[in-house]
């Protein structure tokens, strides 16, 4: 799915007005009535509504959805903000329609004293301001979403949270939601943590504009769904067999977190790819074998990864990193396999902090993934921004190394050497452990192995990964969840992509 900056989607309402054809007013009342039945599969009519309107387009949007909730047999509210003399010509529409229908049920703020209490058992419903919003908000308008802020009740916004801005860094108050009805796509602002935060829960709603534009628009952004993920599957043939499917070599390790090799070694056992053989101290042998019976071990040395991988060329992808450690030894191994190895890598972990010890950044082979989680990407890159540069940063890092960079986060970004950005949809907090970064290392490696092209392996590996971990929550406590349960979920996912 595209994701498009706030003016490709005001293009995109231009375009389907003039080559649908149909009105403004008529676009704002079908947006309107798919949020509203979006809103009512969720929100009983025994809860009452306040619905806090602005005076551009998206409080226009919020006078069609009171006028439309009233018809539902809703109890509602309307307040509009009120500060200049002049509504947008829709919004001005709606909000002689709904004086129509109820006079009583619609008030004006326009000072402080105007802005009602709502009871904690109520549904806050902001409209007030929507993508258009290009400058911080401040007096009145500030008062009234801290105000609204502070009470309570389920707070729901229309589109996007008034306050927060569609792309870029956040720069005043906003409204803090609990669910956000969005249209159409995905905003960008949604993905970040210092924005995202305050977009709770989000559910895009298709309103009909004409897919004709979206899939004509470019745009360097992307939202990966079921349905892209779907897209990138290899099938196995039915002659395949292991030696056709690809061999995965994992390198990691240590005296103290033989775990790390384990659960990655168990990423590339769920990836589908023919053979597994991790590369690890000879003192995480008796518990690899136990654990991880299907694969085979190659022996790095007795406490650390020190030793040279016997026969490289028996491999056809990489994963390394996972609880390596960072002493001499293993610097030195690191420097050696980086200046010898030819063909896809992950790199994770130990092997990133490594290369930001060392400042070995042009050893890192063309055509690699690395897989940071932001503290380790800041201590690759020294970049320590915000997350909207982090994209910048990131987008040159991928281009001047030729690499693919997979930065974790709650929305996993996976950037290309072309600058295109791919959002993962799948995942949630269950995620948040250690170890289950190592057991995405191992997915992405196995799924190099068995002949994905690196982005794809990226990408299919980051909603894979994900989609475990949906349906894991399904069954787990968010709290007592550990990653190496998580590779058994991962065989369900693949089912779920294979339906």
């Amino acid at each position: 799915m595209k994701l498009l900056t706030a003016e490709q989607i005001r293009q995109w309402d231009r375009y389907t007005i003039e080559n649908e054809p149909i009105r403004s007013i008529d676009l704002m009342e079908r947006a309107s009535r798919r949020w509203t039945q979006e809103f009512t599969q969720v929100i009983s009519p025994s809860q009452p509504i306040y619905v806090f309107a602005g005076q551009g387009n998206n409080g226009g949007d919020g006078l069609a959805i009171a006028r439309m909730l009233i018809h539902a047999g809703y109890t509602v509210k309307v307040y509009q903000l009120w500060l200049r003399d002049k509504c947008s010509p829709d919004n001005e529409i709606n909000r002689k329609r709904l004086l129509r229908l109820t006079e009583n049920a619609y008030s004006k703020i326009e000072s402080e004293e105007d802005i009602p209490e709502v009871p904690a058992n109520a549904v806050i419903i902001d409209a007030l301001w929507g993508t258009g919003l290009n400058k911080p908000l401040e007096g009145l308008a500030a008062q009234l979403i801290e105000r609204l802020n502070s009470y309570d009740s389920l707070r729901v916004s229309v589109d996007i949270p008034s306050g927060l801005p569609c792309e870029g860094q956040l720069l005043g108050p906003a409204f803090k939601a609990d669910w956000t009805i969005t249209f159409q796509v995905p905003k960008l602002s949604f993905l970040f943590p210092e924005t995202g935060r305050f977009v709770g829960e989000f559910t895009v709603v298709d309103i009909g504009l004409l897919p004709e534009f979206l899939e004509q628009v470019e745009t360097r952004y992307f939202y990966v769904t079921q349905q892209e993920a779907r897209n990138m599957l290899l099938l196995r043939e039915r002659f395949a067999h292991k030696g056709t499917l690809g061999h995965a070599l994992i390198i990691g390790g240590s005296i103290d977190k033989a775990g790390a090799v384990i659960m990655a070694t168990m990423g590339a056992l769920s990836s589908g790819c023919g053979l597994v053989t991790a590369h690890l101290p000879q003192s995480a042998l008796s518990a690899f074998h136990s654990v991880v019976p299907p694969a085979m071990a190659s022996i790095a040395g007795p406490s650390v990864v020190e030793l040279p991988v016997n026969n490289p060329e028996r491999y056809n992808a990489c994963g390394m990193g996972p609880g390596m450690g960072t002493d001499f030894p293993v610097r030195q191994f690191v420097k050696s396999f980086l200046g010898q190895w030819r063909k896809p890598l992950v790199l994770d972990a130990d092997a990133l902090n490594i290369i930001a010890m060392e400042g070995w950044h042009e050893l890192i082979p063309e055509g690699s993934i690395l897989t940071p989680h932001p503290g380790e990407w800041r201590r690759l890159t020294g970049n320590a921004g915000t997350s909207f540069e982090d994209l910048q940063h990131i987008a040159e890092f991928a281009k001047s190394h030729n690499v693919i960079v997979v930065l974790k986060g709650a929305y996993t970004v996976v950037a290309t050497p072309d600058e295109e950005f791919f959002f993962n949809s799948s995942g949630n907090e269950i995620l948040a452990t250690g170890g289950s970064g190592d057991v995405l290392t191992g997915l992405i490696a196995g799924l190099l192995a068995r002949g994905y092209v690196q982005e794809y392996a990226a990408i299919l590996g980051v909603y894979l990964h994900g989609l475990a971990a949906d349906i894991a929550r399904q069954f787990h406590s968010v709290e007592s969840f550990t990653a190496d349960q998580l590779a058994q979920y991962i065989d369900q996912a693949w089912k779920i992509l294979y339906q």
